[in-house]
């Protein structure tokens, strides 16, 4: 199992593979959401969702290859103590880290506007804008 910091390496490098693809014409913008899976304590995703028109269904989507189901597994109750919190902060965390990575990976010059969500509503519920 690993931490967030083990993982950032290669999540970085997953990023930057992603940054260097070339985009459809038709993509005007990219939509990251965070997947937390809250209802199944599995682990989380991160999923890219291409926007633009006339865009094949096999264009619309893609999950990023981050290796986040070799997260260590967190207690249960992240996901059922709810005065806790537990799902927003895993949220939140994972939102954070995620930029953090994209801006390391270079991802501020991307070319099309990119943001960040997370899915469900859960975390501070603030959109991270990932490119200029």
């Amino acid at each position: 199992m690993r931490s967030l910091d083990g993982l950032s390496g290669h999540s970085i490098q997953c990023i930057r593979s992603f940054l260097n693809e070339p985009l459809s014409v038709a993509v005007r913008s990219v939509e990251f959401q965070l997947f937390v899976d809250a209802e199944n304590y599995g682990a989380p995703s991160i999923w890219a969702y291409f926007v633009g028109d006339d865009l094949k269904t096999s264009e619309r989507s893609c999950e990023m290859a981050l290796n986040l189901d070799e997260l260590e597994e967190l207690d249960g109750r992240y996901f059922t103590d709810f005065k806790f919190g537990g799902v927003n902060l895993i949220a939140d965390v994972l939102k954070s880290w995620f930029a953090d990575c994209w801006l390391k990976a270079g991802g501020w010059g991307f070319g099309v506007p990119a943001v960040l969500d997370v899915h469900d509503g859960f975390g501070d519920g603030r959109r991270i804008q990932l490119t200029k």
